[in-house]
């Protein structure tokens, strides 16, 4: 590709959270060509609390500004807040579009690499926008066994997600349906975490040749992958990372000593058809009435859960007090 196109056709990377978002990122980001931003939850969390903005107008641009680079963003991707708006007044695009494209370029810039990227699975919601916003993307959305992710996801035990199964096995089926639909259209690959786990290297060779990119070795042996994590880290982290050990094909089901066969059939029920439709193959070894009763019961307590989930800081510290600020003279 020419630097145009490099810079007209990002490489985007989607799905949903420990499907192996992060391992294909450092895999991408081993190329000599690609730099893949990590995650900048643009579209699906910063967009969310201050889509009320307009970015275009002035005055609304510098509260939306304000707040993005009061964050960890920039200090952990490497770049400047000085670096990110030289680039948004040289694209002549002060929108949601032109910001998000001058962090993602300017953090390209920063690796010395000609062709820039992101990973933030939850842009797996907004594909339509990504597409709308660059219609010569080339977007990889990787997919995994949904009782592998939940109980990834589960063993993570993160503040703002769930604890009942079926939360994560529901998203994990509309998701899949959606990409599903698109998956043949040309501009959106979907990845196997199994073949890609078991066959590293046929697998990168696909998608070499679907972003129009020569395929090259270290993209499997990942071996300066660390260096385009997030930035600064300490050696102790960067030499512990899962995805920097070699491929084990016996990781991927770990979930069968982890999910109890309860938690297995409240997923395998909530992932219909689509996991069938993909090759997953039901094990669950429960009778009905447990498990119709747990799923149940979690679904009864399941708004309660969200609503406590939410991130009311966020929302009223950013959202709701640009909100008012954007209307006071």
């Amino acid at each position: 590709m020419t630097q145009g196109q490099d810079q007209d056709s990002p490489v985007f990377i989607i799905g949903l959270p420990r499907s192996g978002t992060t391992l294909m990122r450092m895999m991408l980001s081993s190329h000599p060509q690609l730099a893949i931003a990590p995650e900048t939850n643009f579209l699906n969390s910063w967009m969310r609390i201050y889509g009320h903005l307009d970015p275009t107008r002035p005055r609304d641009f510098e509260l939306f500004w304000s707040k993005l680079t009061a964050g960890e963003l920039f200090p952990s991707f490497g770049i400047t807040p000085a670096g990110v708006r030289a680039r948004i007044d040289g694209l002549g695009d002060p929108g949601f579009r032109g910001i998000f494209t001058a962090i993602c370029q300017e953090y390209a810039a920063r690796t010395g690499k000609a062709r820039w990227g992101e990973k933030t699975p939850r842009h797996a919601d907004y594909l339509d926008t990504l597409l709308q916003w660059f219609p010569a993307a080339r977007v990889l959305y990787m997919q995994r066994d949904p009782r592998a992710v939940t109980s990834s996801i589960l063993a993570k035990n993160w503040a703002r997600s769930s604890r009942f199964p079926h939360v994560h096995a529901r998203r994990w089926r509309r998701s899949m349906r959606g990409v599903l639909a698109r998956a043949g259209q040309g501009n959106v690959m979907l990845v196997s975490y199994e073949d890609l786990v078991a066959d590293g290297e046929s697998v990168l060779r696909r998608i070499c040749d679907f972003i129009g990119e020569q395929y090259h070795p270290n993209m499997l042996a990942r071996s300066d992958a660390a260096l385009y994590r997030l930035y600064p880290d300490d050696e102790k982290t960067l030499r512990d990372l899962p995805v920097l050990k070699p491929l084990n094909p016996a990781s991927l089901y770990k979930w069968r000593d982890r999910l109890t066969p309860v938690q297995v059939a409240i997923i395998e029920h909530e992932s219909e058809p689509e996991m069938s439709r993909l090759g997953y193959r039901p094990e669950a070894r429960c009778r009905p009435l447990p498990w119709r009763l747990k799923l149940l019961w979690q679904r009864m307590l399941r708004p309660l859960e969200a609503g406590l989930k939410l991130p009311w800081k966020k929302i009223f510290t950013g959202g709701a007090a640009t909100m008012i600020k954007r209307w006071l003279p």
